[in-house]
């Protein structure tokens, strides 16, 4: 919810096939994070970085509709 607007703004500067291409790369990525982590605290901070990712994607796969 929190990222939805910066998402927005994005799209409308930047390539949105570039931007979504980006951002699936980087939640694609954020999974490599599960297999470093060894406590609690870091697993936290994996899953809120890919819950970002994802809003992000989620977004920018909303606007490529057009």
């Amino acid at each position: 919810m929190c990222v939805r607007p910066f998402s927005g703004y994005l799209v409308d500067c930047f390539s949105r096939k570039m931007l979504y291409l980006l951002a699936f790369t980087l939640f694609a990525a954020m999974f490599a994070g599960y297999l470093v982590v060894s406590t609690a605290v870091l697993i936290m901070l994996v899953r809120f970085f890919t819950g970002r990712v994802y809003g992000i994607d989620l977004c920018f796969g909303e606007y490529d509709r057009d």
